[in-house]
């Protein structure tokens, strides 16, 4: 500053105040920030500053410098602070770095009137603000590709709290927030560690992109890891244990935020500004639950408070949670304590009411790990997957809330399910305690299966509902499992699953809790799709226990049913001959997958196959899109027909492929558009038609076509988690085939690519099963050898696992 005024002497007029905003203001920058710099001039000086500020801008260009700058003089900031939010919490910020010692001045008198006159309009607006950022960012801090700055809980957030106590009527920052009652002393200690690991992450991730970016990648996560000194420990990789503690941080930010915003809502901050000291005088809020608890209320019953919460339906007000968190949210309470919690967490299941904000509200406040040890280790613990949204903790409140929703659904299965079920208290124990096994690396399922059995041991409860949550927390991945990969159609599979599931009472409780397990994963992950898949397993399941078809028999029994009602829909006697011929040359699995009026149909369609190559058909239904292709048998025909709907862009979610004994083939796929709905422009169908015909007649060249097909969405697919092909086979889940299961990376007519190797080396896909989860598939196929069994060489399974690796691996 002094160098540049000595050489431009007389030229430099009356050089101007330099005032540092923003993070330079705050003394945060990161490596890559913009530095943002307030020109402050006399209102009679500005033109006389303009050579030196023109100068000194320049040069910190040349240098490299991001810079952003504006001159003002002190009248036209006045002017100005009235309407402008952003101006306001800048000039808080504004730190003098040299210049005219009486602009300085300027500077504290403008924080000041900023502080004492605009403070309910700042106020207000940054709440407003607030609320539409959490909005943008889905009101979570549980985000897979968080943003540093911007997301709930990030530094914006810490920011805001730090105006917020800047312009309330009591000095310092966070000061003015536990005066408040929102926060208390250790929290301030926990809010100013966030703020310095969020910093730190920033600096991090700035050093390693070289660019301002304030985005956590999932691709750039791992680097940001070992950058900050993490090591794998306890089975979690490095990465893990970094984005558990950026959680963990993020929480305490917006928790306090929250917090506060909730105090304001419906009244407003300019009445919590102009009558700040409410607070302090105890005025009591009729929509907050302020109770005078004496010491041994808690003593006897430690859940008092949340039960009264249960049955008002009220928030706990500040002043209670505080009370609560100090003498039960401690790392310790004693034995008999804890005893009592567990005795009264009993209770407070059977009090009618919602239950999961009570619960959550538990948890936010420290005793919720006192009745659920192992749940404390769940707090903000994150796995490093794209399918999985939100951390542990989150994902078992929100589907503690999700299966009360269930409840309250418009008529429908998982409606009455819930409400016929006598005693919730399974299902909520369960709910809580389905994924407490995640704090083990592996099988989490058995692991907490058994950890709830030594968990609930110190419950008040019968032996009975004991085993029942034990039973439900070892098989809650049983239905997902079951319904997405496996083909229900086969009498050997859909033996085994009902014997896994024992009796019908255990059935209803597992499609309840699989239902709010999905819908609590992430957004987009309960799709239409996946509720039919769960929803005929669960039918078919229950119609078996019911008739006790717990063997092949019965099994078959159940199979000649259905064919004769088939047969009986046709309505002449040369009808019904023709569809017993017609169901004789097929596979006993298509009675169970068509209906009578789609058998009818596809008689129909086999019909105008003389002379064709193929006839199609679509059909929309409640959840998917339904593509019937009959043809003739050929090799590949099944892995040409996926290339030939991959090319035209759509998903396929599932695959039943039907071969007759004269060879005449009938394919049957459910499929969406790529954004995952059901609408199509007017030209798909005929286009997709076009497509098949042309692809099986050979004048499409698929591979060429895939591979451009491929090349135009590279391009699109964001970089996201490293994921091996994994591929396995089972043959003892049916007698009649294998299973094959991959799990790669999700990718363009990834379908199509698995289906032709398969085919390549002689396998007969019967069904595929296609699961997409985030970023990842698992796909699982029925298959047969050209002699019609299962996959039995060694050789061969080494060579496809080969294959399918080298073509879909990273």
């Amino acid at each position: 500053y002094e160098t540049l005024r000595s050489w431009l002497g007389a030229e430099a007029g009356k050089a101007p105040t330099i005032v540092a905003l923003g993070g330079f203001g705050r003394r945060e920058l990161s490596p890559k920030s913009d530095v943002d710099l307030l020109f402050l001039t006399s209102s009679r000086g500005a033109r006389r500053a303009q050579a030196f500020t023109g100068y000194l801008v320049r040069m910190l260009w040349d240098s490299g410098l991001e810079l952003g700058h504006s001159v003002r003089s002190p009248a036209e900031l006045r002017r100005a602070i009235r309407t402008d939010l952003d101006l306001k919490t800048a000039l808080l910020d504004g730190r003098w770095l040299c210049g005219d010692e009486a602009l300085k001045a300027d500077l504290g008198l403008l924080k000041s009137m900023v502080r004492e006159t605009e403070g309910g309009e700042l106020l207000e607006g940054k709440l407003a603000e607030t609320r539409r950022r959490w909005d943008k960012y889905g009101g979570s801090y549980h985000l897979i590709e968080p943003n540093i700055k911007e997301s709930p809980g990030g530094l914006r957030d810490y920011q805001t709290m730090r105006w917020i106590g800047m312009v309330l009527p009591w000095s310092g920052t966070l000061e003015g927030l536990y005066r408040l009652a929102v926060i208390d002393r250790g929290e301030i200690r926990d809010i100013q560690r966030a703020f310095d690991f969020l910093l730190r992450a920033r600096n991090e991730l700035q050093f390693q992109s070289q660019r301002n970016w304030n985005v956590l990648t999932v691709d750039v996560q791992r680097a940001i890891a070992d950058g900050l000194g993490y090591e794998e420990r306890g089975g979690f990789l490095p990465v893990e244990r970094f984005m558990s503690d950026y959680y963990s941080h993020s929480r305490s930010i917006y928790r306090a935020l929250e917090r506060f915003l909730a105090e304001t809502r419906g009244r407003g901050a300019l009445r919590i500004f102009d009558g700040a000291l409410y607070r302090r005088v105890g005025t009591r809020r009729l929509d907050r639950l302020d109770l005078r608890l004496r010491s041994d209320k808690l003593d006897e019953d430690p859940l008092f408070a949340f039960k009264e919460q249960l049955r008002s339906g009220r928030r706990l007000s500040p002043h209670l949670e505080r009370r609560i968190r100090g003498r039960l949210g401690g790392d310790r309470v004693g034995a008999a304590v804890a005893r009592k919690m567990r005795a009264s967490f009993c209770e407070l299941l059977g009090i009618p009411g919602r239950k999961a904000r009570v619960i959550r509200s538990m948890h936010e406040l420290g005793v919720l790990k006192h009745i659920f040890p192992p749940f404390d280790r769940l707090t903000c613990l994150k796995r490093y997957d794209l399918y999985h949204h939100y951390t542990a903790d989150e994902h078992s409140l929100k589907a503690v809330s999700h299966l009360e929703d269930l409840g309250e659904r418009e008529g429908g299965l998982l409606a009455r399910l819930y409400n016929e079920a006598a005693d919730k208290r399974e299902l909520y124990l369960a709910t809580i305690l389905h994924d407490i096994g995640k704090i083990h690396p592996k099988d989490h399922a058995a692991a907490g299966a058994r950890m709830t059995d030594r968990l609930l041991a110190d419950f008040p409860l019968p032996a009975g509902t004991r085993s029942t949550v034990s039973f439900l927390v070892r098989n809650h991945l049983l239905l997902s499992h079951f319904s997405q990969r496996r083909d229900m159609e086969d009498r050997d599979t859909s033996l085994q699953f009902v014997r896994r599931v024992k009796n019908l009472s255990n059935l209803k409780l597992l499609y309840l809790l699989t239902c709010a397990d999905l819908m609590a994963t992430g957004p987009g992950v309960w799709t239409g799709w996946k509720e039919k898949l769960l929803e005929d397993l669960y039918y078919t399941a229950s119609r078996m226990l019911a008739e006790k078809a717990e063997e092949r028999s019965a099994f078959g029994r159940v199979i000649e049913s259905k064919r004769r009602k088939l047969i009986a829909s046709c309505a002449t006697p040369e009808a019904k001959d023709r569809m017993e011929r017609h169901l004789n040359g097929l596979p006993s699995r298509y009675v169970m997958v068509v209906a009578p009026a789609r058998a009818r149909a596809h008689l129909d369609m086999i019909d105008g196959l003389r002379g064709a190559e193929a006839v199609t058909g679509f059909r929309r239904l409640r959840h998917s899109i339904e593509l019937t292709v009959c043809t003739r048998d050929r090799p590949f025909r099944l892995s040409q027909l996926c290339g030939a709907i991959s090319i035209n862009d759509f998903n396929i979610l599932g695959a039943y492929a039907f071969t007759r004994d004269d060879g005449t083939v009938i394919d049957l796929f459910h499929l969406e558009n790529l954004e995952g709905g059901l609408a199509l422009p007017a030209e798909a169908k005929p286009k997709l038609d076009r497509t098949l015909k042309e692809v099986l007649r050979g004048r499409i060249a698929l591979e060429d076509a895939y591979l451009a097909h491929v090349k135009k969405w590279r391009r699109r697919i964001p970089a996201g988690l490293p994921v091996p092909c994994v591929v396995e086979f089972e043959n003892d889940l049916s007698r009649e085939s294998t299973v094959i299961d991959v799990t790669a990376r999700d990718r363009p007519g990834l379908l199509y690519v698995i289906t032709r190797v398969l085919s390549e080396e002689g396998l007969d896909i019967q069904r595929a099963q296609i699961t997409t989860r985030g970023g990842l598939v698992a796909d699982s196929f029925y298959v047969r050898t050209a002699a019609g069994g299962r996959l039995e060489d060694a050789r061969g399974m080494r060579r496809i696992r080969t294959r399918l690796a080298k073509e879909l691996g990273e």
